[in-house]
């Protein structure tokens, strides 16, 4: 413990899904987890806000260049199974598609639904910290 009630939560939250409450899915029981921890008086530090998946070629129109589309399409198929993941990608800090990846998904996550509450997670006080880049 730092003195304070205080989990930092790195999973459950990558690639949030709709789900049903109590069906036991990854996002169910993260959302579920949230609800009883604001119970008990805990707060987030939600970690790793970066780690968001992977671009794939069908993510070109994500920012629309015609004049390098084809370039860019091909440069990540060419990567890993045509998947660049987006976590620690330097490639964000130049590359305007991997940067609009990032941040898409990262508002994803924020306006995540927890079914379990009614609150999106940017409306939830439960969370104290976002850390938006680990290690970049």
């Amino acid at each position: 413990m730092l003195g304070f009630n205080s989990v930092r939560l790195w999973a459950g939250f990558n690639e949030p899904t709709d789900y049903t409450p109590g069906d036991g899915s990854p996002a169910d029981d993260v959302d579920h987890f949230l609800k009883l921890a604001a119970e008990r008086g805990m707060r987030i530090w939600l970690a790793g806000m970066n780690n968001v998946g992977v671009a794939t070629p069908a993510d070109v129109n994500i920012v629309v260049d015609a004049a390098t589309a084809a370039e860019w399409s091909a440069a990540i198929a060419s990567v890993d199974g045509g998947k660049m993941g987006i976590r620690n990608n330097l490639a964000r800090i130049w590359d305007s598609r991997i940067a609009a990846l990032g941040i898409r998904r990262m508002t994803s996550v924020a306006t995540h639904l927890n079914r379990h509450t009614g609150l999106r997670w940017c409306d939830d006080p439960i969370f104290g910290v976002w850390e938006l880049s680990n290690e970049q």
